[in-house]
């Protein structure tokens, strides 16, 4: 009988081995799936901000100021409250003569000197805004994936415009675009 015993304790021995590798094996694979999930939702997370390209950019030149157009596009997946738009950095890099200046500006409607402003939306080439239709006096309305903002801003300086001059527009969400002209 002892040797019956034993081969009954060895077999339950085995049995919980084996229960306990597969266990084990099972809580592994899941950890890896779980891991692989979390990081597939954060990329999705991250990945679906709104991003802002700026297309274009031009100064109009006065006596000791510069009125400066800028064409910038969400070409994200996601919009953005306009009332957070709005508290978005955008700075302005030029040279005066020989000094290289760097001016951030503040959001203003009616533009005064080192603020910008919204002064249209374009849809492709066509204005107007019929998605979440923006109004900045209200500060209501989105900033829809693929709309243009056109953006004015107004120095209190001249840019020369013989030497390159760049922009950074930094959204609240941490999105930068930056270009050069």
């Amino acid at each position: 009988m002892s040797g019956f015993g034993g081969l009954v304790s060895a077999s339950v021995i085995i049995l919980v081995f084996t229960v306990a590798l597969i266990f084990l094996v099972n809580s592994v694979l899941l950890g890896a799936q779980l891991y692989d999930w979390k990081t597939s939702m954060l990329k999705s997370v991250t990945s679906s901000k709104p991003k802002p390209h700026i297309d274009s950019g031009i100064t109009y030149s006065y006596d000791s100021s510069t009125l400066v157009k800028l064409n910038v596009t969400n070409i994200g997946d996601k919009g953005l409250r306009i009332k957070d738009f709005l508290k978005s950095d955008l700075i302005i890099v030029y040279h005066n003569g020989t000094v290289r200046k760097a001016v951030k500006l503040e959001y203003n409607d009616s533009l005064s000197p080192n603020t910008w402003k919204i002064a249209r939306v374009l849809i492709g080439n066509r204005e107007g805004d019929f998605l979440n239709p923006i109004n900045t006096a209200s500060k209501s309305g989105i900033w829809d994936p693929y709309e243009t903002l056109e953006l004015e801003a107004w120095l209190d300086d001249v840019i020369d415009t013989g030497k390159s001059w760049g922009v950074v527009l930094a959204l609240p969400n941490g999105v930068v675009s930056t270009a050069e002209f």
